[in-house]
């Protein structure tokens, strides 16, 4: 894994493994090449690709994995499927569009800004592919638009602080969680106050004043969407990428009709950042709900993991989809899959499992007939994340919350908690330890002569008469 994030001023910054070390100690733990010399394929007999479907043998209890180019299927007693939330190209839905002459692509196939030099563009979308998209082809296109029926708070990647995903604890963030689930209203009103200030920190004086012209920030509802970008709201000022409403039809070869009425001729290509939604294809026996006509089908999932019929033999980590680090809580899904498959902790019955599905899935049809850019798949963050930790055995709830064994561990660490005590040049010695495979803590002695630092979880379940 290479260093993508450093901040060396910041004694929080953790330094990561080389990918060669990576890769060193992968091969050593499974005994065998993770690649062959040629092509760099992989050369574990146990990786192959899927082709068809994953069908389920009510008969045998196994499940049926065809595999690309072979005849037979494979056999297995569980399966984990992990296609990734990302997976299906969302195109929007415009009148007439088959009119257009131009070129006209989903965000998933654009490449580079250098094939639309000296065109001109519209960017489709306000998320955070849609705003990159569109101040890079500001460098090479003749003109760029940004069109949308919806604004977003736009944030700097960092502020004085830092990034900012790394100056709110962990703490206050678990109880901005609870405040959103117990007192939606009152969260929305601490929550736009704060991001609009962090991003009136970056935007001042007469940008400031135009900003309601481009409508970047027009919410919807009690849904905010935030973007992180440091680019747009410059561009968008000095007129190099035009801020309008979402397309409405197509009216010529390279016309366009916007929402409000407004025509933009000339257009050479559309580029629609209009998002994915996870692909269940591959699982044609997996249940499913249909609640509206107009909404996708909801899969029948419960904690958006396990299917409740085959609770004991699937589980899915690609639906759900929540403003936080998704490795990270992918990662809890994979712990708290392995404690039930390991008996460890116990799920409801199926028709107690069922209810929860249900439950949510009213609350997310509700979310997308009233937004319709809500994603199929987000999650209730509180009640999730609590049921993860909980499931996964992390403690973290216990431990890291305001209940007495969190303040206890808290007058233990405090002085780690806060940084103290650790210094620039030990966190540099901590990377050149890193780097020569050296091991501090628990170990795991691997073949090769290789080992590597393992955490291991806590089986400690939370108490749920604790808000955090």
């Amino acid at each position: 894994m290479p260093r993508v994030w450093r901040y060396p001023n910041s004694a929080t910054w953790v330094p990561l493994p080389s990918p060669t070390h990576s890769h060193e100690w992968l091969e050593a733990v499974m005994g065998r090449p993770l690649l062959s010399p040629s092509q760099g394929r992989p050369a574990n007999p146990k990786v192959a690709v899927i082709g068809a479907v994953i069908k389920r043998d009510e008969i045998n209890s196994k499940w049926m994995v065809h595999i690309k180019g072979e005849t037979e299927p494979k056999v297995f007693d569980r399966v984990v499927f992990s296609s990734g939330s990302e997976t299906i190209a969302m195109h929007p839905k415009i009148d007439d569009v088959h009119k257009f002459k131009g070129q006209f692509i989903h965000g998933q196939a654009y490449k580079s800004p250098a094939d639309f030099e000296d065109k001109n563009i519209i960017v489709l979308g306000m998320g955070n592919s849609a705003g990159d998209t569109a101040c890079e082809l500001t460098e090479y296109a003749a003109k760029v638009y940004l069109a949308h029926r919806r604004g977003a708070k736009i944030l700097p990647r960092a502020n004085e602080d830092g990034p900012l995903d790394s100056y709110v604890s962990w703490k206050i963030s678990r109880m901005a969680l609870w405040t959103e689930h117990h007192a939606p209203g009152i969260f929305q009103i601490l929550a736009d106050g704060l991001l609009q200030k962090n991003s009136n920190s970056h935007f001042s004086g007469e940008e400031a004043e135009q900003n309601l012209e481009w409508g970047l920030e027009e919410t919807s509802g009690d849904v905010t969407t935030i973007i992180c970008n440091d680019h747009l709201k410059r561009l968008v000022h000095e007129k190099r990428i035009a801020s309008v409403k979402g397309v409405k039809r197509i009216i010529g070869p390279r016309t366009v009709e916007l929402d409000n009425g407004d025509i933009i001729d000339d257009v050479d290509a559309i580029i629609a950042c209009t998002g994915y939604r996870a692909d269940f294809s591959l699982l044609p026996d997996l249940p499913s709900t249909k609640l509206d006509a107009s909404l996708p089908v909801f899969p029948d999932l419960y904690q958006m993991i396990f299917p409740p019929r085959y609770a004991d033999s699937l589980a899915c980590t690609n639906y759900c989809i929540i403003n936080e680090s998704a490795a990270a809580y992918r990662e809890l899904q994979a712990m708290a899959i392995a404690q039930v498959w390991a008996g460890h902790s116990i799920l409801p019955s199926e028709e107690a499992m069922m209810v929860q599905v249900h439950e949510y899935q009213t609350w997310l049809a509700c979310q997308m007939l009233a937004f319709p850019a809500t994603m199929l798949g987000k999650g209730q963050m509180y009640p999730w994340m609590r049921w993860l930790h909980d499931t996964a055995g992390t403690g973290l709830y216990e431990h890291m919350g305001w209940s007495l064994k969190g303040m206890w561990f808290w007058l233990r660490n405090r002085e780690r908690g806060q940084g103290e005590g650790i210094s620039e040049e030990e966190v540099e010695e901590a990377g050149k330890d890193l780097d020569s495979v050296s091991e501090v803590g628990l170990t795991m002695q691997c073949p090769s002569n290789l080992s590597w630092t393992i955490e291991k979880p806590p089986s400690i379940h939370v108490d749920s008469g604790s808000p955090v």
